[in-house]
């Protein structure tokens, strides 16, 4: 099984304001983004996972207790694979997130799927 990720075509504005946030500028991220190479069809889509990207590695909200946060602050729990069913309440996490102390790194809701 091959798991992959993808951001939504809407949030590419919003990650190249935060290219600065990364210490290598998004090197071996933005390339991708740009390449704009669709997820594989047929996968069965698992939910978002708001993820921050530095340093050319991605690093997840798990590591700020937020699912404990969100879950009291705004009634937002992850689904029964861990992540989080819709796409507005996983910008809504990555905001807080960002708002709220998250590390600095490139902070976005990835969709993640599995295929194979």
């Amino acid at each position: 099984m091959l798991v992959g990720i993808g951001l939504e075509r809407s949030l590419v504005p919003n990650l190249l304001t935060q290219l600065q946030d990364d210490a290598n500028h998004g090197y071996m991220l933005i390339e991708r983004v740009n390449a704009n190479t669709p997820l594989e069809r047929g996968g069965k889509v698992l939910g978002y996972e708001p993820l921050g990207f530095d340093a050319t590695k991605f690093h997840s909200w798990l590591c700020h207790d937020a699912p404990t946060d969100v879950n009291d602050r705004f009634g937002i729990r992850p689904n029964r694979e861990g992540f989080i069913d819709s796409f507005a309440d996983a910008v809504h996490i990555t905001r807080n997130l960002r708002a709220t102390g998250a590390e600095t790194a490139i902070w976005e809701p990835w969709l993640i799927g599995h295929f194979g």
